[in-house]
């Protein structure tokens, strides 16, 4: 979706879900956050993900909850 100046993209899943003191914690190198910690994998996904779109001048975060999912919301300027 285009809004203003830039390109918003958005992802849901119907997975564990983050908590809303964590949505900023799980975009660091090596964190899961509490709710996935036993699950696979390293934590590197979502901060390369940040690493990427920082890198063409845009924003990352997420909204959820706890058990219900998470939209992973992303923006690109739409004129680089």
């Amino acid at each position: 979706e285009r809004r203003g100046n830039s390109w918003v993209i958005s992802v849901t899943d119907n997975g564990v879900g983050v908590e809303p003191d964590e949505a900023e914690d799980v975009f660091m190198m090596l964190c899961k956050g509490s709710r996935t910690a036993q699950k696979a994998g390293i934590g590197l996904g979502l901060s390369v993900c940040r690493k990427i779109v920082q890198f063409h001048g845009g924003r990352i975060w997420v909204d959820g909850g706890a058990n219900y999912g998470s939209t992973f919301y992303l923006t690109f300027p739409a004129n680089p």
